[in-house]
């Protein structure tokens, strides 16, 4: 394991932890805990089982990667992790990924020099992903990846609350605004910049901002702003996001639409 992936590993650990002990504080600042169990222990469990995930997904070798030597196996993580990272279909990753360790194997096998067949990883990356979409429909596909992971969530959270008393209408089933803050805060800043991570730069400062935003800030806020009507409600109201059956049907519609709009996206206005 290089140091690379321990790094990787420790940060993902990092913010599975400020993510675990930021819900916790935000539900004693909340009083809500007599309903902790309910949707923020789910929520853990799977935070959790995302480093199992980073572990396999980013970590773990397949066979053809173990033929890589050393240097090109830093050059070839390096390729792989921001064409992962991108707005690219999982196709085109799979394409491209099979066809950089093609290349680096035979070249590997030619015993040529890493450096003469990739001088920089991150600009070749860079490169092949502008090659497949064009830049400014970057913005577009990661505002439509939040709208989509908002919708899956907030449909999630007001599921699990309605089965924890499946005899209230499920139309009348309230989230704590403090569970929806979570949410907007993950699929609009937490995932686009994930995505945005080139190796080695920015995943230290994420970590950073993870603990500032889970920890730190709901600490802060409730002492600077104590008494204040507006920080009382964000830690105490609830809010009902889906208060009938057309709002229910427009959360159902909305990701199968956010989904056909990135693909078309990504297809016709390369």
């Amino acid at each position: 394991m290089t140091k690379r992936d321990k790094f990787i590993i420790f940060c993902s650990i990092a913010i599975t932890l400020c993510l675990i002990v930021g819900i916790v504080c935000i539900s004693g600042i909340s009083g809500s805990n007599s309903k902790f169990l309910s949707y923020r222990v789910p929520i853990i469990l799977i935070s959790l089982l995302a480093v199992l995930a980073v572990y396999f997904s980013r970590i773990r070798k397949d066979k053809y990667e173990k033929m890589l030597n050393s240097e090109y196996y830093q050059k070839y993580e390096t390729i792989r992790d921001i064409v992962m990272n991108s707005q690219l279909s999982n196709n085109s990753k799979k394409e491209i990924k099979e066809d950089i360790l093609d290349i680096l194997i035979s070249a590997q096998k030619a015993e040529k020099s890493v450096d003469n067949v990739v001088n920089s990883p991150v600009e070749f990356a860079e490169n092949i992903i502008r090659s497949y979409l064009r830049p400014e429909r970057i913005a577009v596909l990661t505002l439509l990846d939040g709208i989509m992971f908002s919708a899956i969530f907030t449909l999630l959270a007001s599921c699990v609350l309605w089965l924890e008393n499946v005899r209230e209408n499920f139309f009348s089933t309230s989230i704590d605004i403090d569970v929806l803050v979570v949410i907007f805060f993950v699929a609009f800043i937490v995932i686009p910049v994930s995505k945005a991570f080139k190796p080695n730069q920015s995943i230290g400062a994420y970590t950073l901002i993870i603990i500032i935003a889970f920890i730190l800030l709901p600490g802060i806020i409730t002492k600077v702003f104590s008494g204040n009507e507006f920080i009382e409600q964000l830690y105490n109201g609830r809010v009902n996001m889906i208060p009938n059956i057309i709002i229910f049907i427009i959360y159902l519609i909305v990701v199968p639409t956010c989904i056909f709009l990135k693909a078309y996206i990504r297809k016709l206005l390369r």
